[in-house]
């Protein structure tokens, strides 16, 4: 039996008057200050209804004891239940699961629709960029050192844990101290698709730090023959980057590989070319060789006796060994002068010696790197490839191989069915 608006009016007096007095109208129980037990019946109430506190039972044997069902706001603007705040650091919704063990969740979302969300946050503040004091959709918070503020799992071939599109970043991380994103899947733990392909640097994921030592992204491997980070350039016809590193620093590093460096291409620096900055590109190429090499050169002018030292840096014999020295003389005069190495290199000098004094020596030491990272590593000239490697090539195409045999081809697969997964194209 539903109460009426009267009833009701009626039932508030009576418990006005008498505070201890307990008033059942219709299935509506009206109580005193303190919550009494609980009872089970209905309410419809139509207009407003205002209370400071709602406590809500769960009946035995039920899963959800409260459910929004509207439907009369009409098919595509139906909401099932509506929240709001409007104090400030206020929660519009909040669940809080309080048990301590097994699998649990604060709010819980779920769409059975193919294009629908099962949690969806919107953000219509201002703000520069995202921190702790700005707006944002959907915001997770961990304290816990292994919980994580927002998880996602793909549980599918071709899934995704976690996708963000936009028009400017799709899923951006701020680390302060540890981690802005980690994504972690078979196929792809972290996948962000830019959209707006026709706007110049646009950006798929972004990942920033803001304190000192931070790391606005990182990437790991342990598995044998595994990439740590892997950035390609698909466009064959064009001219692109897999990966660019910009330091805006004075001193520092663009990229930096603590370790060994490689490239199966050439090896240049590359700058606007001096004659015609804003249509050209100027190239000039690293000298390749089978060992590592470090190069010092200089000048200097015999004595009267045409004899001459060179002095090396002091940490030269530190970090060299087997060196070689090479001699040119630089002389206008009609002589022929002939000049010789007296002392090969030790205690970081050498001595040189011209048949003419007073005459200018172009010299150059070439030495074989032995600082401590070579001596603990060396430098390998062959190798043998990862087994899961074999039957691969860096480059198929110079063997007349197909690209199914490239040493990545499972990884352009498995990019490719997180793509097109997300509904999108390159």
């Amino acid at each position: 039996m539903f109460v009426s608006l009267v009833a009701l009016a009626v039932a508030s007096a009576a418990v006005a008057q008498d505070q201890g007095v307990q008033s059942i109208v219709g299935n509506v129980l009206l109580q005193d200050t303190t919550p009494g037990t609980a009872q089970v019946g209905h309410a419809n109430i139509k207009g407003t209804f205002r209370a400071g506190q709602v406590f809500v039972q769960q009946a035995s044997g039920l899963t959800t004891p409260v459910v929004g069902n509207n439907i009369s706001l009409g098919a595509g603007a139906a909401i099932g239940g509506s929240f709001s705040s409007g104090q400030q650091s206020g929660t519009g919704v909040r669940g809080t699961a309080t048990a301590t063990a097994g699998v649990t969740a604060g709010v819980y979302g779920e769409t059975r629709s193919g294009s629908g969300a099962g949690v969806y946050g919107k953000s219509t503040g201002s703000g520069a960029s995202f921190r702790d004091d700005h707006p944002a959709g959907v915001f997770g918070e961990a304290i816990d050192s292994e919980a994580n503020g927002v998880f996602g799992r793909n549980t599918s071939s071709g899934a995704t844990g976690v996708s963000g599109i936009g028009d400017g970043v799709g899923v951006r991380g701020f680390g302060t101290s540890g981690t802005g994103v980690q994504g972690s899947g078979k196929f792809t733990g972290v996948g962000g698709f830019c959209t707006t392909g026709s706007v110049a640097n646009s950006t798929a994921v972004v990942g920033e730090a803001f304190s000192a030592g931070a790391i606005g992204g990182g990437f790991d491997t342990s598995q044998p023959g595994g990439t740590g980070l892997r950035g390609t350039f698909s466009g064959a016809q064009s001219v692109g980057t897999g990966i660019k590193g910009r330091n805006l620093g004075l001193s520092g590093f663009a990229v930096f590989a603590e370790g060994a460096l490689g490239a199966s291409g050439t090896k240049s620096f590359v700058i606007d070319h001096p004659f015609d900055p804003e249509h050209k590109t100027l190239s000039h190429f690293c000298t390749e060789g089978e060992e590592p090499l470090n190069v010092y050169r200089g000048s200097i002018v015999t004595d009267t006796n045409g004899n001459a030292e060179v002095r090396l840096p002091d940490y030269f014999e530190e970090i060299n060994t087997a060196p070689t020295v090479q001699l040119t003389v630089a002389d206008n005069s009609s002589d022929w002068v002939m000049v010789k190495v007296t002392r090969e290199v030790s205690r970081g000098s050498f001595e040189l010696r011209t048949s003419k004094p007073r005459t200018k020596v172009y010299w150059r030491v070439e030495a074989r790197r032995n600082d401590r990272w070579v001596r603990k590593h060396g430098a390998q000239v062959e190798t043998i490839k990862p087994r899961a490697q074999w039957g691969t090539y860096i480059e198929p195409d110079l063997y007349n191989q197909p690209r199914s045999k490239y040493v990545d081809y499972k990884l352009d697969q498995a990019e490719e069915a997180a793509i097109k997964a997300s509904g999108l194209k390159r």
